[in-house]
């Protein structure tokens, strides 16, 4: 008996699928009796083993048998709602998937009809950022059987009543390339979405999770399963996973080809051309062609020059050989390319990661990697593309791209044969991701604050997220920390506190909506047709700024010239160009695991041991180009860095800078924390900045000009908790401490991505987070600072990574050898490049708010330390900044009951009368609505929160008093406390010297002492000062009466010399000079003031020119005083003066000009 007719699977299913192949794959025999059975399930397989068709199977059989149980209008309508939800990291993923669903549904349905059933149609949809707004609004009319879709998509169905409808009866969810997800804040985020999810619906959907490369699988299951309640107790459990590991190793063939054999004498300095030529002969010599590289702008590239190659070799202008397909690329385009090599109608494509996953392209025989890719995983993945059949051999090529990356090319390669695959680790506690879904959640209905932290808490991502913590988040969310005007700490619901129940404010689902998911803004530009509006692709902001109308670039295979540049897109038209501009897009480096760099430093010292024993087998080009550079490494230094040794290089470079290279293969992320921890130590020791840089392969830092250097031998030991402290010090100082902040306040909700359909420039967001950054710098609990902290130390660096170097040098499992070099050696070149680089473009970096912010705050400190403080304070910016605390400026007017219950809870006690000005509208029905449930009561006619504290101490009384107000008098401050004025004195006192309070002639123009809080205050300060800067325009009369005075008619008669210096080479009608000019400039003319001007003329200080420019016209003159002549001169009679200069004067003039 077959396994589909023990599980019990249609005969019609059964038939198609035996007519299709021979027996099912051990995904499929492994993992068809858990998804039957109901339960979650992980399935690891190979690439081209079926995973696909393991999951989806049953749910197509089990669809199959409810069309043909169900009545057909009834099952068309679907209104129960989507029945099977398959989610994928990428867009291409998921229209490979639709198109590959409709063979069995087709199959089967074919079968069907041969035995006489006609079963309804099971529709299958598709929602991504690319799906159409009227194909989205129609899978809400009417839902799909199976929604493919990604984390995002999904995340805004769960934020939209209609939406959340949907899956009411949702019975599977599949995760496909879980691996992709699970470790980065994408999957944290799905995490959350799929819990919330979960607790819409009565009955649990059974999770499948696929990938061909997860390890540990344990840790991978319990991403996909989450917890759940453990019975009638509430505490919470892992949901049992059943792991399917049909992991078994696919034939691959692997090999790393060199694209020089000599890598030290390149023509031209560069590997380009050579490698063009060594993959236009791969492509030519195989069917279909997949090509990967690391970056967009290298898909752009390549394509571009293999096709003006393969146009010469066939003589044919048109011809295409490869397509470069990326995500910055139009949907329209990406699918056109896709189809046409499924088709086999184009020898070859270059991809990023965007056809990385999951693509299922028979035809491919040859994937080549161009440069090392970044881990085994990924490597795997891509190589997998080709021979995408079960016992087919998957066929792959890397290819280095320089010198360096000989090594991790060829240990990486062995790994793969070997699938040694990298560790998944799991974020875990994300606070921006926390913060996002909440509001999302409390958008779409209030909730308890219980049941909120109960359902995050079922996310495996929030396990162990404490209570404590979770309430930090909500407050942040419900203006906890608003004392300024900054919009983005701003109150986006609030906490009824007495019902412990989180409400939505207004506008938070469109926030929600508009700036949902995890990707960070790169600030891109869209390219349109003009005249057509349809999208072609996105450039970078940065390649925006540098073009200009005109210009011509290529992008998506074509060339584009500029015509328009908007706010946020460009507009252009087709338009052949001998040499177009290459467009760029920046991001992070990617830097390799630990365990990665390891492999590659056992491999270089394996492969130093075979030059040590002269070993003489065959050898690869790339083999023997890498062994020529390790020995040329070793001869410069001595020794060659490992996984089990450490190079110190100190050396001058070029310009005879003092450097030291510090040759450590353990990878960027350990080598970041490292670095940045080593710099702070030079700084302390030398008291002045340090310039520094790292890479995957070592650390680079450019010494003072001084006697000794620093002992780094010495300092390379320094114990891990010392390291640690001194990282912590210096990482908010850095630049990527504030990008890192700016995408997770944005991805908080704290900061928007747009505003009314349009982007907000990225760099008004940069300074947008600068100005939060330093708001909230003087709260150390404040959750997305935590945040920020914990994701460079943890997501960014690998601190766990660098303990463990740090011990393995402490037990001297690790060696260190150190050496000065009269010159770079050959490993330091690529950091050195890239240091210089960085140094070269300093200005163009996110400004750091370190020591400004510093300064600037220490000066504040200090004046507000002083017993008389500088008057510098208008009125006008007191009375400002009290509607802003008093709640009656226009925009902090209530607007619904939560407003009014912030202003209650802020002025309490206040009475009805107080709140009418305060609000939009009459607050009495607002007043009921809070009163029923108990979270504000009215006593002695005055209303205050029901939590708020009954006995408050007077100084508690006073602190809330001068939170709420500028600076007051102590007569003012005696009666809105209602306590007398000896009392407030001595507490107000005790206020000073603890530094919460200012005191002096705080205000201009008011003579008498005035109290103000000190947070208070500052603000107020630094809007005079930042006021005083602001320069305005000049009234009507003002203007006047500066024109009159810049043109010498009014006030005292110039210099004859002076007037000729303002309006030199200005001609003048003769007539006008003299009526106009001389008698208004200089009234009183007399002969000696003109015997004077003679003179001046005849000593040749002033020069008069008389020009007439027909016969018959009238004279105009113009004047210059000496020298100044020729700045007027038209340029032919000032080259012909320049022509009657001696010879040794044009060479000095030459010079000059040069």
């Amino acid at each position: 008996m077959s396994l589909l007719k023990e599980l019990h699977f249609h005969p019609a299913t059964e038939e198609w699928f035996f007519s299709r192949f021979e027996e099912p794959s051990p995904a499929q025999q492994l993992g068809w009796p858990k998804i039957a059975g109901k339960e979650h399930t992980l399935i690891l397989a190979p690439t081209g083993s079926g995973k696909t068709l393991a999951a989806f199977l049953w749910c197509i059989d089990e669809l199959f048998r409810l069309a043909l149980s169900s009545d057909p209008l009834d099952f068309e309508r679907n209104k129960t709602g989507v029945h099977t939800l398959y989610i994928s990291p990428l867009k291409a993923l998921n229209n490979d998937i639709q198109f590959n669903l409709q063979q069995p549904l087709k199959g089967i349905y074919h079968t069907a009809a041969t035995r006489g059933l006609t079963p309804t149609q099971i529709r299958v949809a598709v929602r991504t950022g690319d799906t159409t707004a009227q194909a989205r609004q129609s899978m809400i009319k009417k839902p799909p059987h199976i929604l493919i879709t990604t984390p995002e998509s999904l995340y805004l169905l769960l934020t939209s009543e209609r939406g959340r409808s949907i899956f009411s009866t949702l019975r599977y969810l599949i995760i496909d390339e879980i691996h992709a997800l699970c470790n980065n804040k994408r999957g944290v985020h799905l995490s959350l979405s799929i819990e919330r999810l979960t607790a819409l619906l009565k009955q649990e959907p059974t999770r499948i999770g696929l990938s061909a490369t997860q390890k540990p699988l344990e840790r991978i299951a319990a991403f996909l399963g989450g917890l759940m309640n453990d019975g009638k107790e509430e505490r919470l459990r892992a949901r049992p996973v059943a792991i399917v590991d049909a992991g078994s190793h696919k034939a691959m063939n692997v090999r790393v080809m060199s694209p020089v054999s000599e890598w030290s004498n390149l023509p031209n300095d560069t590997v380009w051309p050579q490698l063009i030529d060594l993959l236009y002969q791969l492509i030519t010599s195989h069917r279909n062609s997949l090509i990967f590289v690391n970056m967009r702008a290298q898909t752009e590239k390549i394509a571009r020059f293999l096709n003006e190659k393969h146009r010469l070799e066939t003589g044919d202008e048109s011809a295409e050989l490869a397509l470069a397909h990326h995500g910055s690329i139009s949907r329209e385009i990406r699918y056109d390319i896709e189809a046409r090599l499924k088709r086999g109608l184009i020898p070859a494509v270059i991809a990023t990661a965007s056809l990385e996953l999951g693509i299922d392209i028979g035809s491919i025989d040859l994937v080549v990697q161009i440069q090392s890719p970044t881990s085994v995983s990924s490597a795997l993945q891509r190589i997998g593309r080709s021979g995408h059949l079960l016992h087919s051999t998957s066929n792959g090529v890397i290819i280095p791209l320089y010198q360096a990356d000989l090594d991790d090319c060829l240990a990486i390669a062995a790994a793969m044969q070997a699938r040694d695959i990298e560790e998944t680790v799991i974020p875990e506690n994300a606070l921006d991701v926390l913060a996002q879904q909440i509001l999302a959640e409390v958008s779409m209905r209030s909730i308890s604050r219980s049941e909120l932290y109960s359902i995050m808490r079922r996310s495996y991502c929030y396990r162990y997220l404490s209570e404590n913590a979770f309430n930090q988040v909500i407050e942040m969310l419900s203006g906890h920390y608003q004392l300024t005007e900054l919009r983005a700490l701003y109150p986006r619901l609030s906490w009824d506190r007495v019902n412990d129940v989180l409400i939505a404010r207004k506008g938070v689902r469109l926030l929600a909506v508009s700036s949902g998911g995890t990707i960070a803004d790169r600030g891109y530009y869209g390219v349109y047709l003009e005249g057509a509006n349809t999208r072609l692709g996105e450039v970078e902001e940065e390649f925006v700024f540098e073009s200009k109308v005109g210009d011509v670039f290529f992008l998506g295979n074509n060339e584009w010239r500029i015509n328009q540049i908007t706010r946020d897109r460009i507009m252009v038209t087709p338009l052949a160009s001998v040499k177009p501009r290459a467009p760029f897009w920046k991001a992070e480096p990617l830097y390799r695991e630990m365990s990665t760099s390891m492999k590659i430093g056992a491999y270089r010292r394996q492969c130093l041991q075979r030059l040590d024993q002269k070993e003489s087998r065959v050898q690869s080009d790339a083999e023997i180009a890498l062994l020529d550079y390790l020995e040329s490494q070793r001869e410069k230094c001595g020794a060659v860095a490992t996984d089990s040794h450490i190079v110190i290089e100190y050396f001058h470079d070029s310009v005879r800078e003092p450097h030291v290279f510090i040759h450590a293969p353990f990878g960027g992320r350990v080598l970041g924390a490292w670095a940045t921890a080593l710099a702070a130590a030079l700084e302390k020791r030398a008291m002045t900045q340090v310039q520094f840089t790292y890479d995957d392969e070592g650390m680079l830092f450019r010494l003072l000009d001084t006697e000794t250097q620093p002992p780094f031998e010495e300092m390379l030991y320094r114990p891990f908790e010392e390291l640690k402290t001194l990282l912590v010090e210096k990482i908010s100082q850095t630049a990527m401490f504030l990008v890192r902040f700016r995408h997770n306040a944005t991805r908080a909700l704290l900061l928007q991505r747009s505003r009314l359909d349009k982007r907000i420039p990225l760099w008004l967001q940069r300074l947008r987070a600068s100005d939060l950054l330093q708001t909230i710098l003087k709260f150390p609990d404040f959750p997305i600072l935590m945040e920020t902290y914990r994701d460079c130390l943890e997501d960014l660096f690998d601190i766990s990574g660098l303990q463990m170097i740090l011990r393995a040098l402490a037990d001297g499992k690790i060696t260190v050898s150190a050496v000065q070099t009269s010159s770079p050696s050959p490993m330091t070149s690529g950091l050195l490049f890239r240091f210089l680089a960085e140094q070269m473009y300093d200005y163009d970096r996110t400004r750091v708010v370190g020591h400004a912010a510093e300064i600037s705050s220490d000066f504040l400190a200090d004046i507000l330390s002083r017993q008389q403080i500088p008057a510098l304070v208008t009125v006008t910016t007191v009375e400002a900044a009290e509607a802003f605390w008093q709640f009656t400026h226009p925009e902090r007017r209530a607007r619904d009951a939560e407003d009014l219950y912030e202003i209650i809870a802020a002025l309490a006690p206040i009475a009805t009368d107080e709140l009418v000005h305060r609000c939009s509208t009459s607050p009495e029905p607002w007043l009921n609505e809070l009163k029923a449930l108990h979270r504000i009561q009215l006593k002695e006619n005055q209303w205050l929160p029901t939590l708020m504290p009954e006995h408050e101490t007077p100084i508690d009384l006073l602190r809330r008093t001068l939170r709420r107000h500028g600076p007051l008098t102590l007569p003012q401050i005696s009666r809105k406390t209602r306590q007398p004025l000896a009392e407030i004195t001595l507490l107000l006192d005790q206020l000073f010297q603890a530094k919460e309070a200012v005191r002096g002639r705080l205000v201009l123009g008011i003579d008498e002492e005035q109290w103000c809080d000190r947070e208070n205050f500052a603000l107020l300060y630094r809007q005079t000062i930042a006021q005083r800067r602001i320069q305005t325009a000049a009234d009507k009369q003002t203007f006047r009466k500066f024109v009159l005075k810049y043109h010498f008619a009014a006030g005292a008669a110039p210099l004859f010399e002076t007037m000729v210096q303002k309006y030199a080479g200005l001609l003048f009608p003769l007539h006008t000079f003299e009526q106009d000019i001389l008698s208004t400039r200089f009234p009183g003319f007399d002969a000696g003031k003109l015997e004077a001007w003679k003179k001046e003329f005849q000593d040749g200080e002033i020069h008069a020119i008389g020009v007439q420019e027909g016969e018959g016209t009238q004279y105009r003159i113009r004047f210059n005083l000496r020298g100044g002549e020729s700045i007027f001169a038209a340029p032919e009679a000032q080259e012909q003066q320049d022509a009657d200069l001696p010879e040794s004067a044009q060479r000095v003039y030459r010079f000059l000009r040069e």
